[in-house]
């Protein structure tokens, strides 16, 4: 079967089914139907195509927060931080963007932690890489932080983790404004 298949196929059912767990209507679901959504999200997490960008950065950032939210395998949220690391490299500003829940009214419309754990396992990764793109991912950090910089609810501290992440090397032009 075509990974391509496979992806369209648990991308298609998650977006419907699973993105719309959330932390206060968590505490408040029968037990039964909470535990059968975290095997489900480890299940979708396990069956997820090993290929190199079968599936799209958004997507598995979408489900490492949404098993962060969930509590799953500390396992399989190491492995999509670690397929998400090796993607960097390749991904957009837009792709980086995925949106809070909003029922806490001093959330931020992005989730900056959820990157910042993505950047932490790209440079954790750099040892085993001997060609890494740094100077690309650094490119992409610079953009990501011009469109978070318009929130108004996003602290000094998670404003800076993000480019505390990359070694100063990964940056062309550092100028020390950070």
């Amino acid at each position: 079967m075509k990974p391509e298949l496979v992806r369209s196929c648990i991308v298609g059912w998650t977006e419907q089914r699973l993105y719309r767990v959330t932390l206060l209507s968590s505490a408040t679901m029968q037990k039964l139907t909470y535990q059968l959504q975290i095997v489900t999200a480890e299940s979708l997490t396990r069956l997820l195509p090993s290929e190199e960008n079968s599936v799209h950065c958004n997507f598995l950032l979408k489900l490492l927060k949404l098993g962060i939210l969930m509590e799953t395998d500390p396992e399989l949220i190491n492995l999509l931080e670690r397929q998400i690391g090796w993607m960097l490299d390749h991904c957009y500003v837009t792709v980086l963007l995925v949106n809070n829940f909003g029922e806490n009214e001093e959330e931020t419309t992005y989730d900056v932690g959820i990157v910042v754990r993505a950047l932490k396992s790209y440079v954790s990764s750099l040892s085993m890489n001997p060609w890494p793109q740094i100077h690309t991912v650094g490119r992409l950090v610079y953009g990501y932080r011009a469109v978070i910089a318009r929130e108004g609810k996003l602290g000094m501290e998670s404003f800076y983790s993000n480019f505390a992440s990359l070694p100063k090397d990964a940056f062309v032009c550092h100028h020390d404004l950070y």
